[in-house]
């Protein structure tokens, strides 16, 4: 069978419209399955991104809330301890409970550590310089911000520019 006619143009069968058909359709098969599993993780990571930033706003929440309740005792034992600002000092170093990591006396006032965790080994921590004297602000924010506590492990696995780099590209070249 001469796929040539007699004015030399070339036929195309209709096997040949078949195996393009099929040839399409494998490659809009396979688009799709890719757009799929793209979308899939697009998803996935939407997802986790979404309950950290729950997890996050939570634990801030929390935060603000230990701040308003650590402000409020500042503010009761100012007001019942007028006139003894050693007192005052002494009730405010022996604050503790709740989110309060630590207290510690400074040379410029009092530094109270908080702690509200966000997720496993992951804290919101916030340190307060609250007055050791009656007169003045309360307290001021020194740091608001997240930890991470856990171990940080770094991959080594991968022969970067280390020791080893270079040796034996010579021997590829015949040379020593």
């Amino acid at each position: 069978m001469n796929s040539f006619r007699n004015d030399g143009e070339h036929r195309v069968g209709p096997g040949m419209a078949s195996m393009i058909m099929i040839l399409v359709a494998l490659c809009m098969a396979t688009l799709a399955m890719l757009a799929y599993a793209s979308a899939r993780s697009d998803e996935q990571l939407s997802q986790r991104s979404g309950a950290a930033t729950e997890a996050y706003y939570a634990a801030d929440a929390a935060m603000q809330r230990a701040i308003f309740a650590l402000d409020t005792e500042l503010c009761t034992a100012r007001e019942q301890l007028v006139g003894e600002p050693e007192a005052y000092a002494q009730r405010v170093l022996a604050i503790q409970g709740g989110a309060v990591r630590s207290v510690e006396e400074e040379e410029d006032g009092i530094r109270i550590e908080l702690a509200v965790p966000i997720a496993e080994e992951k804290y919101l921590t916030a340190t307060l310089l609250a007055a050791s004297r009656l007169e003045g602000p309360r307290y001021r924010v020194r740091s608001y911000r997240t930890v991470d506590e856990a171990p940080w492990e770094i991959d080594d696995d991968l022969p970067l520019y280390g020791e080893d780099f270079g040796e034996g590209l010579g021997e590829e070249f015949g040379e020593e």
